[in-house]
């Protein structure tokens, strides 16, 4: 948890966005009932600063399900796009 609020704070400020490639494809993953992810409206936000700061391939994939969308019933689904992004971008 500590990491990932570290994390958060990095990705908060503005210029490390900016001193990132821009051509690093970015998939961001969550459910859409978890509340750490404000229900998807945070993760949708998060993934809106990336494109503000001219990252070329950022996707948003929002499952049914809560914080553990790895383990929900639709895991398959979640290693499919998982899969398929990396695929399509290495």
């Amino acid at each position: 948890a500590r990491e990932m609020l570290r994390g958060i704070g990095m990705i908060e400020k503005k210029q490390n966005l900016a001193a990132m490639p821009k051509e690093l494809p970015i998939l961001f993953i969550a459910g859409k009932s978890d509340p750490v992810g404000n229900m998807g409206k945070g993760v949708e936000k998060s993934a809106a600063a990336f494109r503000a700061a001219g990252m070329q391939h950022v996707e948003v994939k929002l499952y049914d399900g809560r914080h553990e969308i790895l383990n929900e019933k639709n895991h398959a689904e979640v290693y499919e796009d998982v899969w398929n992004f990396l695929e399509a971008h290495l």
